[in-house]
């Protein structure tokens, strides 16, 4: 199955889509993923993969649900991530 490049959602009988956003590697992917993971609202954990379609990485959800302890982990990761970015450049 190949994934679109639009993910769909309903607010109320409203169907609305958006573009995905494209990464170029799978470390952007990585990062955005966890800094969503370890900052943002979202119920589900977002995770990083590669499309079949365009072979660019996006993020999306796994069906994890984030709790308190994940969003820990998460923030711990980022900064790892973060800190690895910085020592690269």
């Amino acid at each position: 199955m190949q994934r679109s490049h639009y993910y769909t959602y309903k607010v109320g009988s409203e169907e609305h889509s958006v573009a995905k956003v494209s990464y170029p590697s799978e470390k952007d992917a990585l990062l955005n993923a966890t800094k969503f993971n370890a900052y943002g609202k979202d119920i589900h954990k977002l995770v990083a993969y590669k499309c079949s379609k365009c072979g660019m990485w996006h993020i999306g959800h796994n069906h994890t649900e984030m709790t308190d302890d994940l969003r820990e982990k998460a923030k711990q990761r980022y900064k790892e991530l973060c800190d690895e970015s910085k020592k690269v450049r």
